[in-house]
């Protein structure tokens, strides 16, 4: 794992959420390469009486950005990561959302990044029905795919402001790198 600054290591390590795993899976999803630019995100959720902890680490490099997820709950771990070469991103949108302080200066609230990298679709599949509610018939399925595109929301009143402050300096390293890239490549 020496493809791991030590920066992003503590950041991993801080998570909590099973960081050997989440180590082991970002350094396996970096390859040879370093990261120049990283976030990482924990959340935790109540499903029922059950619950749930998830880490995403987004990444920067050279070359590609990089997703790895993992998921937690009582009976398992789970672990998973993308990449997509810059030169793939598609489109690139960041929205902000900004308050007042009561002293007039405008905050960043909420930071949300989403990058269009067309590598996965997700396909939602449901049985088909020919509307008469007395029929038997199999109708196959009908559904859709929609792209799995890299989205990332990121709140002070949930992560705090120091997390938001660090999400914008991921964002403002993706958004150079892309638009370096963007000039070297003829859309």
């Amino acid at each position: 794992m020496n493809n791991l600054s030590d920066g992003l290591v503590k950041d991993i390590e801080y998570s909590g959420v099973h960081p050997q795993v989440v180590l082991r899976v970002t350094s396996q999803a970096l390859g040879v390469e370093q990261a120049k630019a990283w976030y990482v995100q924990t959340e935790t959720t109540l499903d029922g009486a059950k619950l749930l902890r998830h880490v995403t680490v987004a990444l920067l490099t050279d070359k590609r950005l990089l997703r790895v997820h993992v998921d937690d709950d009582a009976t398992q771990t789970t672990a998973v990561f993308d990449a997509v070469r810059l030169a793939d991103v598609k489109t690139h949108a960041v929205s902000y959302v900004y308050t007042n302080d009561n002293t007039g200066e405008l905050k960043v609230k909420e930071a949300i990044m989403s990058l269009n990298w067309q590598t996965v679709r997700r396909v939602d599949l449901e049985p088909a029905t020919c509307g008469d509610v007395n029929c038997a018939a199999d109708h196959g399925y009908t559904g859709s795919t929609m792209p799995d595109d890299f989205n990332l929301r990121v709140s002070t009143e949930v992560e705090g402001d120091e997390a938001v402050s660090k999400y914008e300096l991921f964002i403002e390293a993706v958004s150079g790198s892309l638009a370096s890239i963007s000039e070297k490549v003829a859309y």
